[in-house]
């Protein structure tokens, strides 16, 4: 996360995705959207750094679509 400063007022309540979080997601969100490279890639767009291990969803798109309904979060991190 780049700006963790920036990020304020998220209610308890919210549903929070993270739009490409790297390899550092914010604490808060609940869902991680990235986008599906190819392994050697994939390495190189997370600094080089190990695949991400979290406890909540991880979706992967083609850069396209995101795999998401209208309205389905109440706030979204794209940093």
């Amino acid at each position: 996360m780049f700006f963790p400063e920036r990020i304020k007022n998220i209610k308890g309540s919210y549903k929070v995705l993270e739009v490409g979080p790297g390899s550092s997601p914010f604490p808060r969100s609940d869902v991680l959207l990235e986008k599906r490279f190819d392994d050697k890639e994939a390495l190189k767009q997370r600094g080089l750094q190990p695949k991400i291990e979290y406890n909540k969803p991880i979706y992967y798109y083609d850069g396209s679509k995101f795999p998401f309904q209208d309205n389905e979060f109440d706030y979204v991190i794209c940093s």
